[in-house]
């Protein structure tokens, strides 16, 4: 009796740790199902299609390339999870110079005419006028295949996940977020699930050419309001041989349709507010490990409140002031400025110096000196002294001083000519 009763609780310890075993199996696999289950499915949508429920026809100028050159791109290698740039990120976007990308006016005055989807625009984008709402955004191209989170309309909104393939035109605000995509006028919003590794995302859709699923991209709004956008040149750089150097950037400010060539003090300008936004967020440092400061940003532009001086002293000249007075320059430097003999000052007289309190001297004029005697003239080096050469008395001519012929000679007497 006994061994039988020790064989069945055998069998029950058995039964017991084999259920506790298969229960914390389906546990821990049904967390870690679950942690990633409410993850929508992500839509491909690429450049050149309209997407999901469309709002409207395509707003997209013709002037948009096909395809993006993988060098505009700001993406540098893959990862893991969706690599997430601020709006000020330079290069993050493209343009093609002196020409938009898309026709704001034409979408405002599509949705003027449709109040059911004008009013279901203003719910998604908070906007309280749509033309002054579109107004202030900037036509751009996406550089990188971008998650975003999308809105279209079948009898209302709806919302969805979408990849938006580089090259899509997007209209975007001043803080660089994609607001509005240009080929159907759906409005966008930053995406969802973000944290989600992307081998746990599920995706529907046809694929492109270069597509690659640790190649993503996700845009955060910057801090502050972006005065400026560098743009990569999308067209310019299609024509690039390879490894070729970048054309130059274009800018375009938010509210302008159409970018421009970026000059230099624009780029620095958002070079500098980009280093900001790392060095407040910590995410970027050094070389010797300290955050970088806005006061290390503003000496590396060279552009602060001394430059307004009158002395330069990255050169080694000082500028000289009107005084009269010349600064002596160090000699072989410029060569500008010659060096003063005091030899060669011009003495002057005392009593036409200025007055002590800064006032010039009325000088009074000189009476002319007539030379009448050389002893008289006074010396060539005598200060004040004007020379005035001899005067000639002018004679008047020496015909008033003979005689008519004929009171010499009277005419009848005057011999016939032969």
């Amino acid at each position: 009796m006994e061994s039988q009763r020790e064989d069945r609780v055998r069998r029950l310890a058995v039964i017991v740790a084999t259920t506790s075993v298969v229960t914390a199996g389906v546990y821990v696999a049904g967390c870690s199902k679950s942690e990633y289950a409410d993850v929508p499915e992500i839509m491909l949508e690429a450049a050149a299609s309209s997407g999901s429920s469309p709002w409207m026809e395509s707003i997209s100028t013709a002037d948009v390339p096909s395809a993006v050159p993988s060098s505009a791109t700001v993406l540098t290698g893959d990862a893991d999870t969706a690599q997430t740039l601020s709006g000020a990120e330079i290069g993050l976007y493209g343009g093609t110079p002196n020409s938009p990308v898309c026709d704001r006016e034409k979408m405002d005055l599509f949705l003027g005419e449709h109040p059911d989807k004008a009013e279901a625009f203003r719910e998604v984008t908070h906007a309280r006028d749509i033309g002054d709402f579109l107004g202030g955004l900037s036509p751009v191209v996406l550089t990188a295949d971008t998650r975003v989170t999308n809105h279209g309309f079948d009898n209302g909104v709806t919302t969805f996940q979408s990849v938006l393939q580089k090259g899509t035109t997007v209209l975007i605000d001043d803080t660089g977020v994609p607001v509005v995509r240009c080929a159907c006028g759906n409005p966008l919003a930053p995406p969802a699930a973000l944290a989600a590794p992307v081998s746990k995302l599920r995706f529907q859709g046809d694929e492109w050419e270069d597509w690659n699923i640790k190649r993503l991209a996700a845009v955060r709004p910057a801090e502050e309001p972006i005065k400026t956008f560098v743009l990569s040149d999308v067209v310019a750089a299609q024509s690039l041989p390879p490894n070729a150097a970048p054309p130059p950037p274009l800018a375009i400010a938010p509210g302008e349709p159409v970018p421009f060539v970026a000059t230099p003090e624009v780029v620095e300008q958002a070079e500098q507010t980009l280093r900001a936004e790392q060095a407040n967020s910590g995410e970027s440092s050094v070389p010797n490990g300290d955050t970088v400061t806005d006061d290390q940003t503003s000496d590396s532009t060279g552009t602060d409140d001394s430059s307004d001086t009158d002395t330069t002293q990255d050169t080694g000249t000082e500028e000289t002031e009107d005084t009269g007075t010349v600064t002596e320059s160090p000699a072989g430097e410029t060569g500008d400025v010659p060096a003063v003999d005091e030899s060669d000052t011009p003495v002057v007289d005392p009593a036409l110096a200025p007055d002590a309190d800064g006032e010039s001297p009325v000088e009074e004029p000189t009476e002319p000196v007539v030379a009448t005697d050389p002893a008289a003239l006074p010396a060539e080096d005598a200060p004040g002294a004007e020379v005035v050469p001899p005067v000639i008395p002018v004679l008047p001519p020496i015909t008033e001083y003979l005689p008519e012929i004929t009171d010499i000679l009277p005419t009848s007497e005057l011999p016939a000519a032969p």
